[in-house]
């Protein structure tokens, strides 16, 4: 990411909402179609079941975590997030979940974040994805990998296509010094979540845990990784450009539609999810 490509560096603080969870996190009109990113560290249940509607809750558990989450949904899903998957819940006209880790007290590392869905597609049934770390197609350059998790990037497919989003995300990798240089969608929105290490752009350094968010339109990411190499997750899509009506789990595009998805959640219509704690 040239000097001339960073829009807004942000410098993010812990929050510690619950015993067991922190999190650091950020949201920005410049990074639709996403909503919201969140680092989280969890080791403890902490999030009952609760719905969602008209966007998608992506939950990608890092390589680096040292603990798993199991992910229950009311259409009968259950799955473990190992370090390195990625499950996107596409939530749609509505759902249940929860997560929670696999063993109390083993640490789990990883980003929540929400995508928004097209109005057009913000009422479609609503679906759930799981890509496996294994699965994952791989980036190799000069001193740094890429996870291709979504989309497009230096022209490989990511392991996820069938969601309804135009969205791409890429966890970068990089040792000390090395020059990445990553070719994505032109026109998309861009942003970039450092977690570990820093980079070099221009004459600064940013270190982590920052966000960097990107001016939209250009088609090429390039930065050096610090002299203690960097990890930060890429992400980005083509904006969507439409007004988000928001309450609590809920974003839809208009008020009637977000009062609607509070009546069909009261009367049991996205589903029914015992607690598991």
């Amino acid at each position: 990411m040239s000097a001339k490509a960073v829009r807004e560096i942000i410098r993010l603080e812990k929050q510690t909402p619950a015993p067991g969870f922190e999190m650091f996190g950020f949201r920005h009109a410049d990074i639709d179609p996403f909503i919201d990113v969140t680092l989280f560290w969890m080791s403890r249940p902490i999030f009952p079941p609760h719905p969602h509607a008209g966007f998608s809750a992506v939950t990608y558990m890092t390589p680096e975590s040292r603990g798993a989450f199991i992910n229950r949904d009311s259409l009968g899903d259950r799955t473990e997030i190992r370090p390195g998957d990625t499950h996107w819940t596409q939530a749609g006209a509505g759902m249940m979940h929860e997560e929670t880790p696999s063993k109390i007290g083993i640490p789990c590392k990883g980003f929540q974040m929400f995508v928004k869905l097209d109005a057009s597609e913000e009422l479609s049934p609503p679906e759930a994805f799981h890509l496996n770390a294994a699965e994952t197609p791989l980036l190799n350059g000069a001193g740094w990998t890429g996870r291709v998790i979504c989309g497009r990037a230096n022209e490989m497919p990511g392991g996820l296509q069938q969601t309804r989003h135009d969205a791409f995300l890429i966890d970068v990798a990089a040792e000390p010094d090395a020059d990445v240089r990553l070719r994505l969608k032109a026109g998309a929105s861009a942003w970039a979540f450092i977690r570990d290490g820093a980079v070099r752009v221009g004459d600064d350094t940013i270190d982590a845990v920052s966000a960097i968010v990107l001016s939209q339109g250009g088609a090429q990411i390039s930065f050096s990784a610090g002299p203690h190499g960097a990890s930060m997750l890429i992400g980005g899509g083509k904006p969507l450009r439409e007004p988000i009506v928001s309450a609590g789990p809920f974003a839809l595009s208009t008020r009637e539609r977000l009062t609607n998805a509070q009546r069909r959640y009261a009367d049991g219509e996205m589903g029914r999810l015992a607690p598991s704690f």
